[in-house]
């Protein structure tokens, strides 16, 4: 005999979900007896036909055969309650109160059913209306769900690893703007705190892959032992780093993500114990990934040791750790911030030399929190307009149902007079409303599914820091909460209006048998002010949008317009990576640098090449303490700070940064010569305001570096983000670098100005040039650096075609809503129009009193969209630049596209008023 639990175990636990939940659904329904043989014999079917025929073929055939069981059951329990019924009347005296619940249910299932099977019917009879409304709700449903997959993974999916709830990040602020990470000896501190579960921390780094062919950079994160076990999830196949291999002088190794492990390891076992090339240290492999793991973004592909010296940290001014921390099961949120604070405050107090002039201070949130804070603002900007264009679709379909309930008064009045309840009225127009709203979902998924393929592809990789958008249950969850609410929005309110008994409505007809026209007009002048304030909120409601929009892309176009201070078009920028072990002392890496740029310099097409220890844009760089001459310090917590850039000659020309004072460096600029130093204008202001910078001296905060004499002043460029300021920046010469900042960098990027208009159509020959030249550099990342200005401009850039699509639907529906309204009032006044016409109107005054009707319902909207405009402005303050409220550009184009459309959709139906024919009319026609 087959058992009914086959659907959760043996051969049916391969079905999937969805079965099982049709399966235990119909389980539930079935007498005892046939329970047994038909959930089993159901079960084995739907097993070959998923051999068969596929998973989609199996599924719709269940459907149908629960939905064929369903209503048998209703049948039979009608044959049920009327023979239990007649046995109750014969005296046989019953207890139904059971029997009556459950039939009473499937009662109410079954007018339901038969309410949607007539409103399925009424709808098809209007095919060109009803397309027009399923249209409207599919486009509005389905950017709301388009938009909030987006928002899901972007800010809303709780992050991938367990407990996200419980961990948080701490930020640290000592000077300077914004914040930042902490210091070696910080992060030892936060560790002994007792507070805290683990304490970890990473930083990030691009190191050459040298196994590989070609050669190239990976994105590698540097992390402390406790962090990855502390994130809790297991890799997929060997181990994490022991507290050992953490350690100074350990042999390398490394944790591979699950892609890499895949694409570049072959994904077999053996993998584990097997070496690679990173960066001039063989590593080895211990762990691998699961495939769904990214930290800290998707990026990233290895994981290293950090190593630490706990017992000579770096220098509390040093901060470039990441600190993610986990508290104690019982400690909450706000104890565990009260307990960095606390820390804090002691630390200030402990080490006044570093934090005496700026203080010490924390920011502890979230992880989730702090990793969509660039997100944030933009997606929420985002997803309230789109949910604004959801309300302004609610509100076209809803006038559009109060037409459709008009036309139908009569029937509902003959219906009412024949013992019709209000409640069922509502209940048939209720059905209809979910049947357009179900459609309109069930296209708006097909939408969904389709961008969760292409989406990926047209926003920033970095968008999505930890997955790609899904249509999961989530989304779908919200779906079907955006249906539900439309289907109220939309439906309940016009079926409560269209349902309601009106005495003054009459019976009677026209001698061409349409409905009286007096009774029509009767209708139509009880709803004429809620549909004109629709149509008012339609217009108020695209007004916002396209005022948000206008800003947006005016944002753009200030930023687009900005200079950012260099050359970047026809720049060709290369990752320079030296190996460790062969360019091991200052003079071989300056030595190197010079060589490859006489030779490259050379190379056709290229008109002038340098090199830079960091691109342009990247948001990169070290912010080192300085020292000013004639103003002593006593420690480095009052000392000053400024970026500083290491580069050589030819840098400058190659970016063709304009020189303000004073001279660029030169070849005699070397090692051993006068230590010199060029200066941006930000930095001549800050530290020399009313004076020439030229010839002041300045050294980095160290007793014995060498004082530096400024040759030059350059033009403050834009370095991190466009929007952004630029900051005090100082540079050295590269040749130099060792002897008075430090370090000459190894890794470099090499910046070719070019003469053709594409310089990414060099890199080919350009790499392979400088791979033939010498085999022990690793050369990557060839990119145009104008396109590194694209990625800086990507999320405005998405914001403003996302905003543009929702304005272009909202001024389409406001069009719409406003053509249908007045359509409607031309109709039903059309025998006043008609009257006035044979009383000696001219059919041009009709005409310019159904356009001024349309032009006051389109100037009430604009007034109160502008005051939704001032408050989008508000909340969108953190992603716009340099545009305000008052902007002229954005707001005479709004008004002019409103005025445009205050013209032409009144047009139609003002030109049908005025050419009324009033024999017609006045002869009943």
């Amino acid at each position: 005999m087959r058992s009914s639990e086959n659907h959760s175990g043996g051969p049916g636990a391969r079905l999937s979900r969805f079965d099982r939940f049709w399966l235990r659904a119909v389980e539930a329904r079935l007498p005892g007896k046939e329970r047994e043989f038909l959930v089993g014999d159901l079960i084995e079917e739907l097993q070959r036909r998923h051999r068969v025929a596929g998973a989609v073929e199996a599924r719709l055939w269940v459907l149908k055969q629960v939905f064929a069981l369903m209503q048998q059951g209703l049948l039979t329990l009608r044959r049920q309650r009327t023979l239990e019924a007649g046995r109750y009347r014969q005296g046989e005296g019953l207890n139904l109160k059971g029997a009556t619940r459950s039939i009473g249910i499937l009662e109410r299932l079954e007018i339901l059913g038969r309410d949607l099977k007539l409103g399925a019917r009424r709808l098809g009879r209007s095919p060109g209306p009803t397309a027009v409304v399923v249209a409207t709700l599919a486009v509005g449903i389905g950017l709301n769900t388009l938009v909030f997959m987006l928002a899901d993974a972007a800010i809303f999916r709780p992050l991938p690893f367990a407990a996200p709830d419980r961990l948080m990040s701490i930020e640290t602020n000592t000077g300077g703007p914004g914040w930042y990470g902490s210091s070696e000896p910080e992060l030892l501190d936060l560790q002994a705190l007792p507070s805290f579960e683990f304490v970890g921390a990473w930083r990030g780094g691009l190191y050459p892959l040298e196994d590989a062919e070609p050669a190239r950079r990976l994105q590698v994160a540097l992390v402390t032992e406790p962090l990855l076990p502390g994130l809790g999830v297991p890799p997929a196949l060997g181990r994490f780093p022991t507290p050992a291999e953490d350690a100074p002088g350990a042999d390398p190794v490394v944790v591979v993500s699950h892609g890499f492990w895949l694409r570049e390891l072959g994904g077999g076992s053996d993998a584990i114990g097997s070496s690679l090339r990173l960066g001039g240290d063989v590593c080895t492999v211990i762990g691998v990934m699961p495939a769904e793991f990214r930290f800290p973004n998707n990026q990233v592909e290895i994981w290293t040791p950090l190593r630490l010296d706990p017992l000579e940290p770096w220098g509390r001014n040093n901060h470039y750790l990441n600190v993610i921390a986990r508290p104690r099961d019982g400690v909450s949120f706000g104890e565990a911030r009260a307990t960095v604070e606390t820390l804090v405050a002691r630390s200030a107090a402990a080490y006044p030399e570093f934090y005496e002039k700026e203080g010490y201070r924390t920011q502890v949130q979230s992880l989730q929190q702090a990793y969509s804070a660039r997100t944030r603002t933009p997606m929420l900007v985002i997803l309230g307009s789109v949910g604004l264009l959801l309300l302004l679709t609610c509100i076209n379909v809803a006038n559009v149902q109060l037409g459709r309930g008009a036309g139908r008064a009569r029937e509902f009045e003959i219906r009412r007079s024949l013992g019709a309840s209000r409640g069922r009225l509502i209940g048939e127009l209720m059905a209809e409303s979910s049947l357009l709203a179900g459609v309109g979902a069930a296209l708006a998924v097909a939408v969904a599914l389709a961008g969760e393929t292409f989406l990926p592809l047209l926003l920033p990789p970095d968008l999505f820091r930890f997955g790609d958008p899904q249509l999961d249950q989530r989304v779908l969850l919200f779906t079907l909460t955006v249906t539900g609410l439309i289907t109220l929005l939309f439906g309940l309110w016009p079926a409560l209006r269209n349902s309601r008994s009106s005495q003054s409505r009459g019976f009677g007809r026209s001698n061409s048998g349409d409905v009286s026209v007096v009774a029509l007009s009767r209708h139509g002048g009880q709803s004429r002010w809620l549909r004109s304030a629709l149509v008012s909120g339609q217009v108020a409601l695209a007004s916002m949008l396209l005022i948000g929009c206008g800003m947006v892309a005016r944002s753009l176009q200030k930023m687009v317009d900005l200079d950012p201070g260099y050359q970047v078009q026809g720049v060709l920028a290369i990752d320079s990576l030296p190996q460790r072990e062969v360019f091991d002392s200052p003079q071989k890496i300056v030595g190197h640098y010079l060589a490859v740029e006489e030779m490259v310099s050379g190379l056709a097409h290229v008109e002038a090449v340098g090199s830079l220890s960091r691109p342009p844009l990247s948001g990169l760089g070290n912010i080192w303490s300085i020292e000013i001459e004639g103003r002593p310090v006593d420690n480095v917590a009052n000392a000053p700070a400024a970026q500083v850039q290491q580069a050589t000659p030819g840098a400058f020309e190659a970016l063709q940064m304009p020189l303000l004072e004073g001279r660029l460096f030169a070849s005699r600029d070397r090692a051993g010569s006068a230590p010199v130093v060029v200066v941006n204008e930000a930095f001549a202001k800050e530290f020399w305001p009313s004076q020439s910078a030229l010839g002041k001296r300045m050294k980095v905060f160290d007793a014995e570096a060498p004082w530096m004499t400024v040759v030059g002043v350059v033009k403050t460029i834009r370095d991190g983000r466009l929007d952004q300021e630029g900051r005090s920046q100082w540079y050295v010469p590269h040749a130099q670098g060792f002897e008075s900042a430090y370090v000459s960098p190894r890794d470099m990027t090499l910046v070719i100005k070019t003469s053709v208009e594409t310089p990414s159509d060099l890199a080919p020959a350009v790499l392979a040039w400088l791979e033939d030249l010498d085999d022990r550099v690793v050369y990557a990342d060839p990119r145009d650096l104008s396109s590194a200005v694209a990625r800086s401009l990507a999320l405005p850039r998405q914001m403003t075609i996302w905003l543009s699509i929702f304005a272009g639907a909202a001024i389409l529906l406001a069009a719409l809503g406003l053509y249908g309204v007045l359509s409607y009032l031309v109709t039903v006044r059309r025998n006043e129009m008609g009257i006035r016409l044979a009383l000696g109107a001219s059919p041009r005054r009709i005409l310019c009193q159904v356009l001024g009707e349309g032009g006051a319902l389109c100037v009430l909207g604009a007034a109160v969209g502008l005051g939704g405009g001032w408050l989008f402005s508000k909340l969108a303050a953190g992603v716009l630049y340099e545009v305000e409220m008052a902007d002229p550009a954005v707001l005479g184009a709004v008004l002019l596209l409103l005025l445009v459309m205050g013209c032409l959709a009144p047009l139609p139906p003002a030109w049908r008023a005025s050419r009324t024919d009033p024999s017609q009319v006045l002869n009943g026609g």
